[in-house]
């Protein structure tokens, strides 16, 4: 079950190399090339090269040689673009059209504006999408996916009436059932069971408790987890039985640590709650065959500057804690999932790049799944810090990420490492669920956060 919760280059070439080049930006499917015409050549002072950083963005970089000048004009296509300062040799192009060819040039300027000289002329290609199916879907996001036992999609997700739930029908049709009109929320997460039937964990922010309903009886229910009061960033999971597993973040006020990651269950028959961390952390669960839960955070920044990405599992009654890597970056969020005999698998970013850890070896082995440009457009917006995974029934990982660029991107694992594609233009909290045949469905925000959508792999 799927859990939820950028590389910058500047290359200096000489005229005659950049005339010649035409490549290929970071496996993404991009390409840059470069040609000179016969009045830039005559100045050869400015040497520009553009490379395609997504589907969306390319990104410029130029070296200048001569006199200083005031100023950088940029055009695309023969318009103006940009206007960069005396101290600018480098700028990106954004909300570009997938698949497209861009080109480029820049013409310097004096302190009165005149064109002192021109660079060549660089193209890029952006990157293409990978063709799947994306529909729009009548849900506020954030939204909560999950599948029923024949593949088809279900979402949870609060709104200006309560949380609410909808269900894809054989005929094609989505069902729309109003679960909690009594509660003010901003995310339910949602689960479904082996037999069908469908649980609901979400924070009620006016009555500060975290709510749990499930339609197991035939009619939805909605209970209160007992001493869960004052819970945020909730993550579920449900084990074989079908009980509920819940970990969360609590503020508590007493110093020095004044939040505590805690988890609730019933799978004793009745609600327990427990305490794993004194920390400040945004946890995502999973649950085994045995009904043994894992957890995965983020922890506090150590001393070096970086922080680590804490894992911890109740096998022998108590709560285990392994560092399994670092992130550089405190934005992150974790994204967790393990197989049936307990095996994890983490995903999570370390500003430019997405990483993956898994300890299906027999011990944690980390690996590189993406490369991002480290001054995108959107890095600082979007963080690129919405991730989520989920297992194939080969218990293979799936993943679905936001680059810096703000577009959606798929990876998966092969015998030859992680391959991976441009799904959409947006792509901020995702969350993917595989199908028994190997689809992926990923849920995610629409443009402006007005709907969400569901892309389904083809």
């Amino acid at each position: 079950m799927g859990k939820n919760p950028s590389f910058a280059r500047s290359l200096f070439l000489s005229l005659l190399f950049s005339a010649l080049l035409e490549g290929c930006d970071g496996g993404s499917g991009s390409s840059s090339d470069s040609e000179t015409s016969q009045a830039s050549a005559s100045h050869a002072a400015i040497v520009l090269e553009a490379a395609a950083d997504s589907a969306t963005a390319v990104r410029m970089s130029w070296a200048a040689s001569g006199a200083p000048a005031a100023g950088y004009r940029v055009y695309r296509d023969g318009e103006l673009l940009d206007t960069a300062h005396d101290d600018s040799s480098k700028t990106h192009d954004t909300g570009l059209t997938p698949g497209s060819r861009y080109c480029y040039r820049v013409t310097a300027v004096d302190a009165a504006g005149a064109g002192i000289a021109d660079s060549n002329q660089s193209c890029a290609t952006t990157a293409p999408l990978a063709g799947w199916d994306i529909q729009q879907i009548a849900a506020a996001p954030p939204v909560a996916l999950a599948l029923d036992p024949a593949g088809r999609e279900r979402v949870s997700f609060c709104g200006a009436e309560g949380v609410y739930f909808q269900a894809q029908q054989a005929d094609g049709n989505i069902s729309t059932v109003t679960v909690d009109s009594a509660v003010t929320c901003l995310g339910a997460l949602l689960e479904v069971g082996d037999d069908g039937s469908d649980h609901l964990v979400y924070a009620d922010t006016r009555s500060d408790q975290l709510i749990y309903a499930t339609d197991v009886s035939g009619s939805w229910v909605v209970s209160v987890i007992p001493g869960a009061d004052g819970a945020e960033f909730p993550s579920m999971d449900l084990d074989t039985s079908d009980a509920v597993h819940v970990a969360y973040l609590k503020f508590t006020g007493q110093s020095p640590d004044t939040y505590q990651l805690d988890y609730a269950s019933d799978a004793s028959g009745g609600w327990q709650t427990s305490v794993v961390d004194s920390a400040l952390a945004y946890p995502s669960i999973a649950v085994d065959a045995a009904g043994t839960p894992h957890i995965a955070y983020l922890g506090t920044a150590r001393a070096d500057g970086r922080y680590p990405v804490h894992y911890r599992d109740y096998a022998s009654g108590i709560w285990s804690d392994r560092v399994v890597a670092t992130s550089a970056d405190p934005k992150t969020l974790v994204a967790l999932d393990v197989t049936a005999a307990g095996q994890a698998g983490i995903v999570y970013k370390s500003q430019a790049e997405l990483d993956y850890v898994t300890n299906v070896s027999g011990r944690w082995v980390a690996s590189r799944v993406d490369s991002f440009d480290a001054t995108g457009p959107e890095l600082d917006a979007y963080g690129a810090y919405d991730v989520s995974v989920d297992l194939d029934t080969a218990d293979k990982p799936h993943l679905a990420y936001e680059d810096s660029s703000g577009n959606l991107k798929y990876a998966s694992q092969g015998e030859d490492g992680w391959a991976a594609v441009y799904v959409d233009t947006q792509g901020a909290q995702n969350q993917i669920q595989m199908d028994a045949t190997g689809h992926a469905h990923i849920a995610y925000a629409g443009p402006d956060n007005l709907y969400s959508e569901l892309a389904v792999s083809p």
